[in-house]
């Protein structure tokens, strides 16, 4: 996967309240690290979130009047920030608010449904998913068998790459009707398959070993060892197509995290 262009993001004013009259952020779910953004706008203008805890920050693309977004830096104070852009890669805040995150399981901020990770219990791919872990008796059984569900099943789709955008983000039925895709979309659906059946997973952005190119894979929370464990479908996909043996559970120290979610 081709890394995104990196957004220069020049903050050119600061309001606490949004010039389009109506900004919401929903906090329904905010006990399982989930924060909503809505708002209400009929410009063509591009529009961003910006999230912040402490010295760390995720932006993101606001394709939809609403999007949820992940809450995965832990319990603490964050500060979310809806961008306007002005022109070219400049932007300017036209709204801003905290919340304060305080769950009691930590790995809550991994089961949900977010923007890079967008699921329901309609989509063919949750509804293949349960059927697939119905009698697995725990999360280990779980993860194996959607991890061969997808190895299985699940082909690297290299036209895609010429035509992906900035802004791309995978579309989890799409993906499993299609059988195709690149490491986003891989790592994005075992993610929502996972999260549909209780299994805390994580998609992760970086480098990877044998892989040149900015890349996706997935951590998934392990709770009999109370760890997480790295696995990369898109590159066993293609070992398994080769017909060729791999472990499931990656050395973790060889992969190089830039971002998680």
């Amino acid at each position: 996967m081709r890394k995104s262009l990196l957004v220069i993001l020049i903050i050119l004013a600061l309001t606490t309240s949004n010039v389009f009259g109506k900004a919401i952020l929903d906090t329904g779910n905010l006990e399982s690290g989930v924060i909503g953004v809505e708002y209400n706008n009929n410009s063509t203008k591009r529009m961003k979130v910006m999230i912040e805890k402490d010295e760390n920050k995720y932006t993101y693309d606001m394709n939809n009047k609403k999007e949820d977004f992940s809450l995965q830096m832990g319990n603490g104070s964050y500060t979310i920030n809806l961008l306007e852009n002005t022109e070219g890669n400049k932007y300017k805040v036209v709204y801003q608010d905290t919340v304060v995150l305080s769950m009691k399981e930590e790995n809550s901020a991994f089961l949900g449904s977010v923007q890079m990770i967008k699921w329901n219990s309609s989509m063919k791919a949750i509804k293949k998913a349960e059927e697939l872990v119905k009698d697995a008796k725990s999360d280990e059984e779980k993860v194996e068998k959607v991890y061969q569900y997808i190895i299985n099943n699940i082909e690297y789709d290299y036209d895609k790459i010429s035509r992906l955008t900035s802004d791309y983000l995978p579309q989890v039925d799409s993906i499993f009707v299609d059988n195709k895709g690149i490491c986003y979309d891989y790592a994005s659906l075992f993610a929502a398959m996972l999260r549909s059946v209780g299994v805390p997973t994580k998609l992760v952005k970086g480098y990877a070993p044998d892989v040149k190119e900015y890349h996706a894979w997935n951590e998934v929370y392990i709770g009999s060892k109370g760890q997480w464990v790295t696995i990369d479908t898109t590159v066993d996909a293609q070992y398994n197509t080769a017909n060729k043996k791999v472990d499931m559970v990656k050395d973790s120290s060889l992969y190089k995290k830039s971002n998680e979610y």
